[in-house]
């Protein structure tokens, strides 16, 4: 399961609305409840936890697979 798979899920939204520029300042279906849906589903698909630090950073989909990719982990 790709990135864009995980948001389209969380958000319950199509895959070909997902892009690197999607997040909550663009799209309002991507609530603050999302977020940490979203931050669950990732850390559970990546086998991964994100710092507080990382959680602030993860504002769209392009930031989600800036910090993926710094993890070393193919987003």
């Amino acid at each position: 399961m790709k990135l864009e798979d995980v948001v389209s899920d969380v958000l319950g939204i199509p895959r070909g609305e997902v892009d690197d520029s999607l997040g909550p300042v663009r799209d309002s279906r991507w609530t603050s409840l999302k977020q940490m849906q979203l931050i669950i589903a990732l850390e559970g698909r990546y086998a991964t936890s994100f710092s507080r630090q990382e959680v602030r950073a993860l504002k769209s989909v392009g930031a989600i697979r800036e910090v993926l990719l710094g993890k070393g982990l193919a987003a």
